[in-house]
């Protein structure tokens, strides 16, 4: 008898310990936290078809995070008794730039947002929507309020966020997000203190999909994008903003 249990609770130790591997081999140099095809924006004043956001259009961005790393590691995204969630709020577009003519007759279309804030949340009670059936024309009941519903756990300032569109000549498409954060607060801020660095991505997490009555991406109606992406360390000092930029963070 003691042998049989000793050779499940290897078994399930195994595949335990495969099951975390196999998360975090997705953890690269410098990565915090991961998110993949599961987060959504949605804007005020944003037309999906021309890909023009008006100049003083509200964002928000929600998703849920595949993947922590480094410091983060005893959050276990893959939980199913729990889910971690994140808002991207207060951020206010400057107006889109373009359409900008390039060289060899691509197009491009760049968006900044100066600043804004980030929320992640604990969530015991997993409810948020599936990712393929979005319940559409956001804010609803459900989009961003089961994004939210759980505890703060991590919190912070976005500067510089910015979002770039670029159409190739051959009609296929390259998008990207890029910003600088910083944590601030939440329940667990001691496990990562006043870090700070990158928030980088694919602003839709299907670049070469044609533009159709909602947008680039594959949508339901009310909302902008399908962004995939993280949160990571800088690499060097040299590949964060100035330093005014970096103040701003802590402000």
């Amino acid at each position: 008898m003691k042998r049989q249990i000793g050779v499940a609770m290897l078994v399930a130790l195994t595949a335990l310990a495969s099951f975390a591997s196999g998360a975090l081999a997705q953890c690269t140099t410098g990565m915090l936290i991961k998110w993949d095809e599961n987060a959504f924006s949605y804007e005020t004043n944003y037309n999906p078809n021309t890909f023009i956001s008006s100049a003083g259009s509200q964002l928000n961005v929600v998703g849920k995070v595949s993947v922590f790393c480094q410091m983060l590691t005893g959050l276990d995204a893959s939980d199913p008794t729990k889910e971690y969630t994140f808002l991207f709020t207060g951020l206010t577009s400057a107006g889109t730039v373009g359409p900008t003519a390039l060289a060899g007759g691509s197009t491009r279309w760049t968006t900044s947002y100066p600043s804004g804030q980030f929320f992640i949340y604990e969530d015991t009670t997993p409810d948020v929507p599936n990712p393929a059936a979005m319940p559409a024309n956001p804010p609803n009941g459900t989009v961003p309020a089961n994004y939210t519903d759980g505890t703060v756990i991590l919190s912070g300032n976005i500067v510089n966020f910015s979002t770039t569109i670029t159409r190739f000549s051959t009609g296929s498409y390259a998008t990207s997000f890029r910003g600088d954060f910083a944590f601030t607060g939440g329940t667990m801020f001691a496990l990562v203190g006043p870090e700070f660095g990158l928030l980088t991505g694919a602003w839709c997490a299907n670049d070469d999909a044609a533009p159709g009555v909602l947008g680039l991406c594959d949508l339901s109606a009310g909302y902008s994008s399908h962004p995939n992406g993280k949160f990571d360390q800088p690499a060097t000092p040299a590949q964060t903003s100035t330093w005014g930029a970096i103040k701003q963070l802590y402000r």
